[in-house]
């Protein structure tokens, strides 16, 4: 761990990272049991998708307020407790509306669970190190990614879909339990007071919005292949449950593999614009080599969205933070929390439009398609750039 200030309470949420990982995609990861059991088709699957997006989207404004308001440590309790009680009440539920439902709570949960972590990681890192930081906290939920396609799908091939949520959801007990445990308190001013005019004027930062549209391409094209990739190997290429389990996981595993390097790459880099299209364009062609319809082509894709979508998720995250800096502290986890909305909010349609796509055209229309989609989100930061604008 590099020269953090309070060891014990970084490792602690960067546990409650991993934690949220594994509630981030461990329905994506046991689709295919919980589609075979209840009989449901993709467009269902595209509905929970998409409203766990919602979910984390809508959210992300309120973390940041909550924050500002009650502190990180009680809002990512919170977002915790919530998630965690979704989760257990999922595998209770077989009703489609009531698991779109749930899917949207998980997520509201998560998005007050993340963006605090990011504010409290960066604060115990050194001036010039808070990117890596970010990075090694985001690495942690991409393990629980990974143990979600891997661990998950184990345990749903053995005990069930429902009896797997309800260990996940005893994770996210015993992690809170510590949490609240062992976090130091907040010391908040008692002097503060939200004021319209300067949320107004984050909301509106033209820089912000930049990167957030730039955060909603590479999400766009994390959350389709997240979502989606191992129910596609499985239905579409007719692999194994567990074979497209272990495909899905190199999502996570190869984000794990950039994300902690760029953000290192962004400490130390002053052309944050072009890093950023870059990433974007790598991530988006990535998207669309699933149009190969081979496992080759699936598995390829796979690592390299999982790749490039990571390190430019760490890079717009962090680029984020640093553009929030000019307001108050307090409204930094607002700057973050806005940037995140605009991406994930925005990628709640990219689940229904490729379940669209895939019962009217078929996969290899709808991946390709996916990847323009993706592509076209990088036009507001391509057009700055025309412009000659500064780095921010």
């Amino acid at each position: 761990m590099k020269r953090v200030t309070n060891r014990s309470a970084t490792s602690l949420l960067f546990l409650t990272s991993l934690v949220s990982g594994i509630f981030w995609f461990n329905n994506s990861a046991i689709y295919p049991f919980i589609a075979s059991d209840l009989k449901l088709g993709i467009s269902v699957l595209g509905l929970m998708s998409a409203g766990f997006l919602a979910g984390v989207g809508l959210m992300q404004i309120l973390s940041g307020l909550l924050s500002m308001r009650i502190g990180p440590k009680s809002t990512i309790l919170l977002g915790t407790g919530l998630s965690t009680l979704a989760t257990l009440v999922t595998a209770l539920e077989s009703d489609p509306v009531a698991l779109v439902l749930l899917r949207f709570l998980i997520g509201a949960g998560l998005a007050l669970m993340f963006t605090p972590g990011v504010s409290l990681v960066a604060s115990y890192y050194p001036h010039g190190s808070e990117g890596f930081g970010v990075g090694v906290y985001d690495s942690f939920s991409l393990v629980g990614g990974i143990f979600a396609y891997i661990g998950d799908v184990l345990l749903a091939s053995t005990l069930g879909w429902r009896p797997t949520l309800e260990l996940n959801a005893v994770a996210g007990l015993v992690v809170g339990l510590a949490f609240f445990a062992i976090l130091p308190k907040e010391k908040m001013r008692e002097d503060f007071r939200i004021q319209g005019v300067k949320v107004r004027n984050v909301l509106l930062d033209h820089w912000l919005l930049i990167v957030g549209f730039s955060l909603l391409g590479l999400e766009f094209a994390s959350a389709l292949v997240g979502n989606f990739m191992v129910y596609y190997v499985s239905s579409g290429l007719k692999e194994s449950t567990l074979f497209a389990g272990i495909v899905g996981s190199v999502l996570p595993a190869a984000g794990v593999a950039s994300s902690a390097f760029f953000g290192r790459i962004f400490d130390r880099t002053t052309r944050t614009k072009s890093l950023m299209l870059v990433l974007g364009v790598l991530s988006a062609v990535g998207l669309a080599t699933s149009a190969l319809n081979t496992l080759s082509g699936s598995v390829l894709s796979t690592l390299i969205v999982g790749y490039f979508s990571s390190a430019g998720f760490i890079v717009c995250i962090a680029a984020s933070r640093k553009l929030s800096e000019k307001h108050e502290l307090e409204y930094e986890v607002l700057g973050v929390s806005w940037v995140i909305t605009l991406s994930l909010f925005g990628s709640f349609f990219g689940p229904i439009f490729f379940s669209y796509a895939v019962v009217s055209f078929g996969y290899v229309p709808a991946w390709i398609f996916s990847g323009l989609i993706s592509t076209g989100f990088f036009a507001p930061l391509l057009a700055n750039m025309l412009r000659t604008e500064p780095n921010p």
